[in-house]
């Protein structure tokens, strides 16, 4: 049969998730599985197969590729200040009422003492 003929056939079993390319009497099937499960990426294979073996009388080739998904990065903090630097609690301490020297906001450590270095 003809690139044509073999075109159509193919483009009715894969859509656009198929790129076909020709070259002697072979035919290259290069086919995009990315969203499948196992089970459809099969069934798309074995459909592309039979339509291109009724459809080109050479040797057919078919080749399954996927995207890989996107790894995404959680970061948790513990809220600890670090080393020298408390983190600012989220109440400032209020400035005390007896006399004496005035505590800066940044100077209370809500969670407790910084390690040691």
């Amino acid at each position: 049969m003809t690139q044509d003929v073999t075109i159509a056939a193919v483009r009715a079993a894969a859509g656009d998730r198929a790129t076909l390319r020709f070259e002697g009497g072979r035919a290259g099937i290069v086919l995009d599985a990315t969203g499948l499960s196992g089970r459809e990426r099969d069934t798309l294979e074995d459909a592309v197969r039979a339509a291109a073996a009724q459809n080109w009388s050479g040797e057919v080739r078919v080749v399954v590729t996927a995207e890989r998904v996107a790894r995404r990065l959680i970061a948790v903090a513990s809220g600890k200040g670090g080393v020298g630097q408390p983190t600012p609690p989220p109440n400032p301490p209020t400035p005390p009422k007896a006399p004496g020297p005035p505590v800066p906001p940044g100077a209370a450590d809500s969670h407790g003492p910084s390690p040691p270095p």
